[in-house]
C-alpha cells in the first residue's frame, strides 16, 4: 500500500461515522468502510467511541476472513 493510500485510509477512519459505512451480513456485528480500491473491516464500540480495525484489504479481498 502506498503512502497516499494510507493517508486516504487514516483520514477516512477519522471521519468516521461519515462515509460509504455500511455492516456486514453475518453474526458477528463488524461494519465496512469503502475507501476507493481499499476496504476498512472494523467493529465498533458505540458506548465506549471506540472503532477496532480488524483488516485494511483491496476490494477483492476485503471480505475474506
Amino acid at each position: 500500500m502506498g503512502r497516499k493510500d494510507r493517508q486516504r485510509i487514516a483520514a477516512a477512519i477519522g471521519r468516521l461515522p461519515d462515509g460509504d459505512v455500511k455492516r456486514l451480513q453475518g453474526p458477528e456485528r463488524l461494519w465496512r468502510l469503502r475507501v476507493g480500491d481499499w476496504r476498512v473491516i472494523f467493529d465498533r464500540r458505540t458506548g465506549e467511541k471506540v472503532i477496532d480495525v480488524l483488516a485494511v484489504r483491496p476490494r477483492g479481498r476485503g471480505y475474506r476472513r
